[in-house]
Parts: structure tokens; C-alpha cells; sequence
């Protein structure tokens, strides 16, 4: 999703919370969390992002920069989790490594899934650069 400013107006709608309780949640002055929704400000320190992210129930990553899915965490569980995961998965696999890792910390319940759908997404990359060395093999070869 396009500007830090639509993507914390988003979580926040989604979250149905207010601009103060997001500033006192992140641990900034009212005035900043402004700055993030007008679009004067255009990244979130980590720690802050961090913060805002874990307040929303989103991914810090999509929040802060717009990468992997937005996860959206609602008492400790996820909402569509594994199917963002899957998604992911399909387009690059290290962003599906680091949103499967972040999400290790943030749920409980899927984790067996997410673990299962990281072997199997990590064999299949092996088995893939196996190929790879094969078919380069043989092109040195010829």
C-alpha cells in the first residue's frame, strides 16, 4: 500500500482507535502521529514503528515501509495469516522467511503451519538451485 500516512490512516480505521491513543501507544507526542497522517513525515524510527505496530495489529514491516502482508493480529491470533503467508511465499522467498520468523513471535497457534509451509518452501529451493548446479554443470561441460 502506497504512503506511511494511508497505511497508518488504514490500521487505525481498522483498529477503530483514535490519534492520541495511537501517539500514546507508540511512546510520541499527538503532534507526531499528525505528521505520519498528513505525510509531513515519511518514516517511522524502528523502535517507534515497533510500538504502532504491535498498538495496530499489523506487521511492523508494512506499517513502516509498506513490504510483506499487513497481518493483521487481533487478541493473539491472526486474521487470513497463513494465506498471507502463502502469497508471500509466491513472490519472494526471503520476505516469506522474515514475515514467517516475525510472525513465530507474534502468534502462538499457527506456528506449526507457518514452520511446515518453511520447510516446504526450503526444500523446494533446494531441490531448485540442485537443478540449477546441474544444468550449470553441464553448460561448463559443453
Amino acid at each position: 500500500m502506497g504512503t506511511l500516512a494511508k497505511r497508518v490512516l488504514q490500521a487505525m480505521q481498522d483498529k477503530g482507535c483514535t490519534a492520541s491513543e495511537l501517539a500514546r501507544a507508540a511512546g510520541v507526542k499527538p503532534p507526531s502521529v499528525s505528521d505520519w497522517l498528513s505525510g509531513k513525515t515519511k518514516t517511522l524510527k524502528s523502535n517507534t514503528a515497533l510500538r504502532a505496530a504491535a498498538f495496530l495489529g499489523v506487521e511492523p514491516l508494512w506499517l513502516s515501509e509498506g513490504k510483506g502482508p499487513k497481518i493483521t493480529v487481533s487478541q493473539g491470533k491472526t486474521r487470513g495469516f497463513a494465506e498471507a503467508i502463502r502469497q508471500e511465499a509466491q513472490s519472494d522467498p526471503y520476505v516469506l522467511l522474515e514475515s514467517a520468523l516475525r510472525a513465530l513471535v507474534i502468534v502462538g497457534s499457527d506456528k506449526d503451519e507457518i514452520i511446515a509451509l518453511v520447510k516446504e518452501k526450503a526444500e523446494k529451493s533446494k531441490e531448485i538451485q540442485k537443478a540449477m548446479q546441474e544444468l550449470a554443470g553441464k553448460i561448463v561441460r559443453q
